[in-house]
């Protein structure tokens, strides 16, 4: 195996390693937004006002109100 051929491998092994490390971050943000997103929807079925959600959840009225919208299709 030449040189170029080894610093070749190793740059795709690095590659992989990148691509697994950014695909766990978007993994666990993608879980924490779903999290919220429930405990927003439980929020509002206990009949919470989107201020004290928004106070709970640090989202904005916005956001809220758009899992709202969601929640009634």
């Amino acid at each position: 195996m030449t040189l170029a051929d080894l610093l070749r491998q190793e740059g795709r092994e690095e590659g992989r390693e990148e691509g697994r490390k950014e695909g766990r971050e978007e993994g666990r943000e993608e879980g924490r937004k779903k999290s919220i997103e429930s405990v927003v929807e439980k929020s509002i079925i206990k009949g919470l006002t989107t201020e004290d959600i928004a106070e709970i959840t640090g989202l904005n009225r916005e956001q809220i109100e758009k899992i709202r919208k969601r929640m009634l299709v």
